[in-house]
């Protein structure tokens, strides 16, 4: 059973993933990659609402970089949106904070 449940909404331009529980190795990082995948190649933007996500690994934070590196290598944003201060202290001691695009506070909307 996945640790990891995922709500997607797509508009024209931005999609936003709601993500409640783990981003860790196995299905759940799988998961997560390959819907992702599939939105940043029919999207101008990508968020991740982390707001609900208790823990991420290393295999996590290892799927969020290649997320990011793979939409630049597309021509899309790829932006994490409210981390927990647990993936926040992540993000920050592993410094992907300063490669990958976080923000915090309102949830975006998708554009229509």
């Amino acid at each position: 059973m996945l640790q990891l449940e995922l709500d997607p909404r797509s508009g024209k331009r931005t999609a936003i993933v709601h993500c409640t529980g783990r981003i860790v190795f196995q299905e759940e990082a799988k998961t997560l990659a390959e819907m992702v995948r599939l939105l940043i190649e029919t999207h101008e933007q990508v968020v991740l609402d982390l707001s609900q996500v208790k823990d991420v690994d290393s295999a996590g934070l290892g799927t969020l970089a290649s997320l990011h590196l793979f939409a630049r290598e597309h021509g899309s944003s790829f932006v994490l949106m409210n981390p927990v201060s647990f993936v926040r202290d992540l993000l920050e001691i592993t410094r992907l904070d300063r490669e990958l695009q976080v923000r915090h506070g309102a949830a975006m909307e998708c554009a229509a």
